[in-house]
Formats: C-alpha cells, structure tokens, sequence
C-alpha cells in the first residue's frame, strides 16, 4: 500500500488545510498528518476537520530546531516502531517543503507539493534570502498546481535548480477539489447568529486566503456602495487583512452605517454564514484567493461576486457571465454585488446553478484521480494490474487495505 506522509502548517491558509483534506480521502493509501505548528495552528486545522498524526512544535526563528524535531519523529514512528517509512512526502506549502528538505534532505524521501494560490509578495527587507529559500524548497520537487494562472507564477522560481529548463510543462495541472453541495439551514443559521448577522441582512464576505492577500478598505468601500444603493447590507472580513484598521475608521467615519463584522474562524464557516461573497484583486492587482474558496463558496450555494480574472473566469464556470465583473474597477465589481444583493430571486437561481455545478465538479474528481496518479508515479510504487503475477507482499497489503486494519 502506498504510505503518504502529509506536512501542513494551518498558518498558510485555509485553502492548503482544505485541499489536504481532500487528499486524505484518497482510497488505498495509508495517510499520516503532521502539523508544523503552534497551538492555535493544530485548533484551526481542527475546525477544518483534520485530524494530525503528530505535531511537531514550530520555531520560527529556529528552523533547525524543528529539523531536528522533524527527524527524531521520524526516526521514533517509523524506524524504531518498525513500520515502513513513508514512500513520499506531501507538502502543502512551498514552506512545509523547505522543511521537509532541511528534515529530510534532498532526495531520501521523494517530495511532492500542491500549489493552491500565486506566490505572495515578498518582504521588502530581507527579499534576497526569502527569494533563495524558496527556489531551494522548489528544487528537486514534483509539483502540482490547481490553475494555469497559479502553475505559470510558480515556473520561475521552480525551474532555478534545473538551469531554467523546468518551467511550465513539468508542473503539473489539475482543478480545485470537488465538493458536493452542503447546505444546512440550520447550520446556517448558527454560523449567522454566532457572527451577529440580522436575518434581514444581506451579508457579503470577501474571500481572503491568506488574510493579507485580501484589502479590507477596498472590501468595505465596495459594500458601502451596495449600503449606498437601498441594500441593507454587512461586510463580513476575516482578521488580518490588509488596512483593516483602515478600514474600520472608515465604516466609523459613516457613522457605522453598513455592518461591519471581522473574524478569525476560518474561511468555511464565514462562508457558510453568506449570501454573497466577493473574489476581488485590489490596486495591486494581487488575488484575494485561490480558486478553492470560490468552489467552496459554490458548493455552499453562494454567488460569488468575482473581478475580471481567467483564474476567477476557470473557477466559476458556467456562472462566469452572471457574477463576474468586466473588471477589476471597484465600481465594476461592486455592480455584479449590488445585483445579487438586491435581487432575492436572482441570487436564488445562481444559488441552484452553483449547486449544480458543484456536483458535476465532484463527480469529475480530477484532483484526487490527478493527485493519486502522481504519487503513484513520484514514489514507483507497483500497483497491481490485472492478468499480471502478483507479489505476496502487495497481497497483503491488498487484504489489510480490505479489512481496515
């Protein structure tokens, strides 16, 4: 049976912490979770519904603190306890490679990533070294991206360990995981009551993975618009976005006029509480988020309001012409909510067309079926194919997999 060892740090985002999710439900594969982390990280991957292995304790300012860690755990659950070390390790970050690759070095367990969003802008000071260490954590990596848009951000510094010649092609490609459509009114109502949003309001939350990829003062500009036009109406942001407190003194200033709520539950339940929510790109023309949200927000029967993007355009699919802006203009973008926020039957419908379209990209499953097969390649591990002999140690391997031991 093939044996995934699965790093996350919950810290990256909500969309890795989904899409790992997804991944361990692979069939025939025997799944450990690690998490790099702190407390708060291993609490947030909880109410993501992960459940970790082990976790190893994070250092920042110490990562070879937590190499070490990383290797005595290793050492402790699969050599001295006598189980077969993992085939592969899964990465869900560029970070959780680079610490695989101090823990582990750089070609005794093959790594393997899922890249879910474009790279964030590097720091300012200290851009050199970060640049560096994230070409090192690239190198000698089988990568898999979930857009076109995502895939040729991450070539360049991708292709640095192999001259240039890696690029594009060698990253490979697949949609977002599929969800089936999960709507709970009861939940909803729960998930509403618990952020202090009326019954008679329209709330809009923006999609922001991580936090500071999304800019709160154009957030809440964009819904004081939608307050401005007749719409009862209240933003819902996640904390620590950009110019949040900016963003803040602004709703004040207009005499708090619209709601504004901001939270740090993750991004589900924040979605679950919607009845609109809002993929945007801000001045610097940076994504709010991945794509994963925006199919989180589908399967949950939430219009998403989205900016002019092919990434947004792939995403939404069929609803593309109903809730994507021409632009990235604010006021473009704040159009497309005004008519979903102002219109209950229109909101309705795009509900039920994403549901639908939810589905048929559950049914589809490209990512765990793409997923799957690179590992199975990445590790060579043989798989059993039939009218060919059959080695009895994958016999076995066939028989505890059956019985669920």
């Amino acid at each position: 049976m093939l044996r995934v060892l699965h790093l996350l740090d919950p810290r990256d985002g909500d969309e890795p912490a989904l899409a790992c999710r997804a991944a361990m439900t692979i069939q025939g594969v025997h799944h450990d979770l690690w998490l790099v982390t702190d407390n708060a990280g291993e609490h947030r991957a909880t109410a993501l519904g992960l459940g970790t292995t082990d976790r190893v304790a994070d250092r920042p300012r110490a990562p070879g603190t937590t190499a070490r860690a990383m290797r005595r755990l290793l050492e402790n659950r699969y050599d001295d306890a006598g189980l077969p070390t993992p085939d592969l390790v899964q990465c869900w970050s560029v970070g959780m490679l680079g610490a695989a690759r101090a823990a582990f070095g750089k070609r005794t367990i093959p790594r393997c990533a899922v890249l879910t969003r474009t790279p964030m802008p590097l720091p300012t000071a200290g851009r050199w070294l970060a640049r560096h260490r994230i070409e090192r954590a690239l190198d000698d990596t089988t990568l898999l991206a979930i857009d076109p848009t995502i895939r040729e951000a991450w070539a360049q510094p991708a292709s640095v360990g192999r001259g240039g010649l890696r690029m594009l092609d060698n990253i490979r490609l697949c949609e977002p995981p599929g969800r089936a459509p999960d709507v709970d009114a009861h939940e909803r109502g729960r998930a509403r009551t618990a952020l202090g949003i009326r019954d008679d309001a329209v709330a809009v939350v923006m999609l922001a993975d991580p936090p500071a990829a999304a800019d709160a003062l154009r957030f809440v500009f964009l819904v004081g618009l939608i307050h401005c036009a007749g719409v009862r109406v209240v933003a819902v942001a996640r904390s620590g976005q950009r110019g949040d407190r900016r963003a803040a003194r602004f709703v004040a200033g207009h005499s708090r006029r619209w709601g504004l709520v901001v939270s740090d539950r993750p991004m589900t339940e924040l979605i679950h509480a919607a009845d609109i929510a809002v993929w945007d790109t801000g001045e610097h023309g940076i994504p709010s988020s991945g794509p994963m949200l925006i199919r989180e927000a589908l399967s949950r029967g939430v219009p998403v309001a989205a900016a002019w993007r092919p990434m947004a355009a792939r995403a939404l699919g069929p609803l593309a012409s109903a809730c994507m802006a021409a632009s990235d203009t604010p006021q473009l973008v704040a159009g497309r909510i005004h008519a979903l926020a102002r219109d209950a039957a229109l909101r309705a419908r795009v509900a039920d067309e994403s549901r639908r379209f939810a589905a048929s990209c559950a049914e589809r499953d490209d990512f765990r079926r793409t997923l799957r097969a690179l590992w199975e390649e990445r590790a060579n591990v043989p798989t059993i194919r039939p009218g060919l002999p059959i080695p009895e140690e994958m016999l076995a391997d066939a028989a505890h997999a059956g019985t669920g031991t």
